[in-house]
């Protein structure tokens, strides 16, 4: 690992300028890559103890994984999951302890937050016997008297003399346009565009004392372990605690009663669930018609909704029940049955939701909500996975939010890795005889599907709606500069301009 300052200033710097020149009046394609590069150039060269880190080669590989895509496809969600991805990386680096997501996100904000306090300390540490700030400003003190008087005699010599005076106002006049130039308003933009750029970079680069989030973590633990006082110990304990606060006697039934109460509310959920289960399975898994009365949408969406809300019950309940001690009573066995079963049956309604949604596209084609709700459903099976785990395995609560964070990073650098808009184009384009195609939300899409709507797409109005934003997309694209390219748009123009716009 590199600790060398002066080389920090200087990668510092150098961010700054490519920053700079990468994005300054360029909108984001290829430019966000090679920023990103930089970035994961510097955490090799001064965090290189972090490489050996699960944590930390995960986020990298999720930083690489979204700049690539959006380097193909210039998405907007890509681009905001791949600052997401950066902003945990961050985390990590900042920490050598941490493991998880949700204490990695925080640490990565107030490391930002502290950037201004660690530059004053540089600062002040750069002061040297020959060189101190505080000389600096001492030295300017005392230059204001004489600075004043020079203008008074300036005014004064001015005023006798002529020619000094035209000499004075060319010398003004000079310095005028100079401050015009530097401060300026697109000066200012820009000064604070760098500002910007650099405080990304030193963000990467510099790491502040973080510690309370990774402390706090590391007070938990992925288990669940039984700690008892002894017996002894224990019953003095207590008949000190009742004499003096008068207190009932403690129930020696009161883990017996727990485990009935949870036996009798997974047994009657369990055969409610069952019935909402098999009403689903024979109205939706079998022959499935749609009468057109019903709302699909609604279809959809509250099923999900519902979904959601079961599934976060399960696991506050399933938290509260296999917590402590219950997951230590020997008679547990019964329960964890009752729990896997009602974990499978919150599988079953996953598995009912994914088929309202197919129905839901067959009917209407694809849209980003009908997609998005496949990987949701896909996050729900992994996070009934680990919910089995945890009861079966005696893990604890942090064992849930720990791993289910790291499977919905992942379900979003997936998600946001496919370019959507050429699959939903395609698919509705392809399927339009029996879905009911709705071409204004075609051309809401990216311009990268504009060839394939050309080449399908044959009402007239259609057409004239094509060709205005045929027109519009290639004056747009021709403007840009190598920073904005991405894949996509760049096979869009080409096809655009060399079959169709040429001709119109």
């Amino acid at each position: 690992m590199i600790n060398s300052r002066p080389l920090k200033i200087v990668f510092l710097l150098v961010g700054a300028l490519l920053f700079n020149y990468l994005f300054w009046g360029h909108p984001p394609g290829v430019n966000l890559t090679l920023f990103s590069t930089y970035l994961l150039v510097i955490v090799v060269l001064f965090h290189r103890k972090s490489l050996s880190r699960i944590p930390v080669l995960a986020s990298i590989a999720a930083v690489l994984i979204t700049s690539l895509a959006f380097t193909y496809h210039g998405s907007g969600y890509t681009f905001v999951i791949h600052f997401v991805s950066i902003f945990i990386l961050v985390g990590f680096i900042n920490q050598q302890g941490l493991r998880s997501i949700p204490f990695a996100l925080p640490t990565a904000l107030v490391n930002f937050w502290l950037l201004p306090s660690k530059f004053v300390k540089a600062i002040k540490e750069m002061e040297t016997k020959s060189f101190r700030i505080s000389s600096v400003f001492r030295f300017i003190r005392i230059a204001v008297i004489p600075v004043v008087l020079l203008l008074v005699f300036v005014f004064i010599f001015s005023v006798a003399n002529p020619i000094f005076e035209g000499f004075i106002v060319d010398i003004s006049e000079w310095f005028y346009d100079l401050m015009i130039t530097l401060f300026d308003e697109e000066t200012i933009f820009r000064s604070l565009f760098i500002l910007w750029g650099t405080s990304l970079v030193a963000w990467v680069l510099i790491k502040n004392d973080v510690g309370g989030f990774a402390s706090r973590e590391s007070k938990l633990s992925e288990w669940i372990t039984r700690t008892r006082k002894p017996r002894a110990i224990r019953h003095q304990t207590s008949n000190v605690l009742r004499s003096t606060y008068s207190l009932p006697k403690r129930n020696p039934l009161g883990l017996k009663n727990e485990y009935r109460s949870a036996l009798i509310l997974l047994v009657c959920v369990n055969l409610l669930i069952a019935i909402v289960n098999g009403i689903d399975i024979n109205w939706i898994w079998f022959g499935f018609e749609y009468d057109g009365e019903m709302s699909l949408s609604n279809f959809v969406h509250e099923g999900t909704f519902f979904l959601i809300l079961s599934i976060f019950l399960s696991m506050a309940i399933m938290l509260y029940y296999f917590r402590k001690n219950q997951n230590f009573y020997y008679k547990r066995k019964f329960l964890l049955v009752l729990a896997s079963i009602w974990i499978a049956q919150n599988a079953i309604m996953v598995i009912s939701v994914a088929l309202r949604n197919i129905h839901y596209i067959e009917y209407y084609g694809l849209a980003y909500k009908r997609i998005g709700v496949f990987f949701f459903l896909a996050a729900t099976l992994f996070g009934l996975l680990t919910l089995t785990i945890k009861i079966h395995k005696r893990k604890s609560g942090f064992y849930l939010w720990r791993v289910n964070a790291w499977s919905v990073l992942a379900v979003l650098v997936i998600s946001s890795s496919i370019y959507w808009d050429g699959i939903i184009a395609k698919y509705n384009l392809e399927h339009q005889s029996v879905t009911v195609l709705d071409e204004s939300f075609l051309f809401s899409l990216s311009n990268g599907v504009l060839p394939l709507l050309d080449s399908e797409l044959r009402s007239y109005s259609s057409k004239k709606m094509l060709d205005s934003n045929t027109s519009r997309f290639v004056y747009n694209y021709e403007a840009l500069s190598w920073q904005s390219w991405n894949y996509v748009d760049y096979q869009a123009f080409n096809y655009l301009k060399n079959n169709n716009h040429e001709n119109r």
